[in-house]
C-alpha cells in the first residue's frame, strides 16, 4: 500500500478503550494516510513487517507506536516481576527518541 485514506483509527483495527479515549484528548481526531496504510499491516494476522518513509510530520511515530501499544493492551496481564519487556523501541537519534518519549 502506497497511500492510504484518512480514516477513524477504529476501521484501522485499533479497538483499545484506552487508546481510543486517549487519542481525542492528545488532538489526534483520526489517523494521517501514513497511518492509514501502515496500521492495518502491523495489525494483521501475520503481523507484517512494515517499512515506512514519508516526510516529517506525516505520522510515522505513531503508525508504529499505536500498533505496539494495542498488542500489549490485548495481551493478559504480566505477573509481578516479570523482566521482559512487552515491546523494544529503537530510535535512530536523538531527537526522535525524544519524540518517541514524549508520546
Amino acid at each position: 500500500v502506497i497511500f492510504g485514506k484518512r480514516q477513524a483509527f477504529t476501521e484501522l483495527g485499533i479497538s483499545s478503550s484506552q487508546l481510543l479515549s486517549v487519542l481525542p484528548r492528545l488532538g489526534f481526531k483520526g489517523s494521517t494516510r501514513v497511518q492509514a496504510a501502515a496500521i492495518p499491516q502491523i495489525l494483521g494476522k501475520d503481523r507484517r513487517a512494515v517499512i515506512i518513509t514519508s516526510e516529517t510530520g506525516s505520522g510515522k511515530t505513531l503508525a508504529y507506536l499505536l500498533p505496539a501499544f494495542e498488542i500489549a493492551l490485548r495481551r493478559p496481564p504480566r505477573p509481578e516481576g516479570c523482566p521482559h519487556p512487552v515491546a523494544i523501541i529503537v530510535a535512530p537519534g536523538r531527537e526522535l527518541g525524544f519524540q518517541i518519549y514524549s508520546v
